[in-house]
């Protein structure tokens, strides 16, 4: 085996705990802050510039603490996780299309930046930072683009897979009558 191919089983390895983990942080949000702000600002797929500082606002001391937390493991780990899954993945259904392999490693560029840019907004609340919300909005924006379009690559190339094994069991059919 391969750096590569033992770098991808982990992350594909490290990817069911990762989900597990951030769901245990997400029902902890649900408990202890209002339903309204409890959850995780980077998980919404279009998320606009003005709703970063009410977010945060609402979030109140807890619930911005509980947000600095759970970037101990968002910040950087979490990306590098699924984006190294995803990038096997479209290395082993895409081994020609070296263009499709950049979609994990932009949506992981743009989830670091974006994780930053909130860590820094939330060390300047209540200060504000408009340019700063512009780059979380922009940065989710992609990160998410990105993702689904890999995720869609993903599908798109298992039912390719499918299809030729489907063109391969009926030609060999086709020749033993």
């Amino acid at each position: 085996m391969t750096f590569e191919s033992h770098l991808f089983a982990s992350a594909l390895g490290a990817l069911v705990p990762s989900f597990m983990l951030i769901l245990q942080m997400e029902k902890q949000w649900a408990r202890e802050l209002p339903p309204q702000c409890s959850g995780v600002l980077d998980s919404a797929f279009w998320l606009l510039p003005d709703a970063i500082f009410p977010h945060l606002e609402c979030l109140g001391v807890v619930g911005r603490a509980l947000y600095v937390d759970f970037y101990a493991f968002d910040l950087i780990l979490f990306p590098l996780i699924y984006s190294t899954a995803l990038l096997g993945v479209l290395r082993r259904l895409w081994p020609d299309r070296q263009l499709v392999w950049t979609l994990p490693v932009l949506a992981a560029s743009c989830d670091v930046v974006e994780n930053v840019s909130i860590l820094k907004l939330l060390r300047l609340f209540p200060e504000r930072w408009e340019t700063l919300e512009n780059v979380v909005s922009v940065t989710t924006r992609t990160k998410w683009v990105a993702v689904l379009s890999a995720i869609a690559f993903v599908v798109a190339g298992v039912l390719k897979l499918m299809a030729g094994r489907a063109d391969t069991t009926s030609t060999k059919s086709g020749k033993g009558e």
